[in-house]
């Protein structure tokens, strides 16, 4: 129950600025627009294009994504950037490790690790599974971040108790292959 009213307050945080009639509007045009066997995907961009207008992150995350993999627009990952971004600077967790995606491979963006750490990290904190495995891979490789095996195990263990095959292989990796520098270290996640 908690997590609902938790949910229910971050979504009227996203919209506070609509009207209710626009919030009506955008809800229901969102519903439509994500309902593939309504529409064709180019009809379902242009909806998300319409919410997502009005400000609500949820469309500007899949408009995002829409841009990203070509489905009912030309692929243009400037676009897929751009749309990530207003709903990442909404909280949007997805949204987020998408965007640090963008800046960690330099796609629509240029490439800045520093940058990709930065949006892995909140979307990481708010449980994101696939950005905890994302941040893991950076401080396992000092990509964006110092290296630090003990905040890449601290990742990759939140991403694989949450069910992520690739962070569990990779919390593996880590903890069976200690570099003679890091004898006798112990890592407690």
């Amino acid at each position: 129950m908690a997590k609902n009213k938790k949910e229910n307050a971050q979504n009227n945080y996203r919209t506070s600025h609509l009207s209710k009639e626009e919030k009506e509007f955008a809800e229901v045009l969102y519903k439509i627009g994500i309902d593939f066997n309504a529409c064709t995907p180019s009809e379902a961009v242009e909806w998300h294009q319409e919410v997502a207008k009005k400000g609500w992150a949820p469309a500007q995350y899949n408009l995002g994504c829409c841009y990203n993999d070509g489905n009912g627009v030309k692929k243009d990952m400037e676009e897929a950037a751009k749309w990530y971004t207003k709903a990442a600077e909404q909280g949007h967790p997805e949204a987020q490790c998408r965007l640090g995606c963008c800046y960690e491979k330099g796609e629509g963006v240029k490439q800045d690790k520093t940058e990709a750490v930065k949006w892995y990290r909140k979307a990481a904190e708010q449980n994101e599974v696939n950005a905890q495995f994302n941040l893991g891979c950076c401080y396992a490789d000092g990509e964006g971040v110092q290296q630090d095996k003990l905040k890449a195990a601290k990742w990759f263990y939140n991403a694989a108790k949450r069910g992520d095959k690739s962070a569990k292989d990779a919390l593996f990796r880590l903890l069976n292959n200690v570099d003679d520098d890091d004898e006798g270290e112990t890592v407690q996640v």
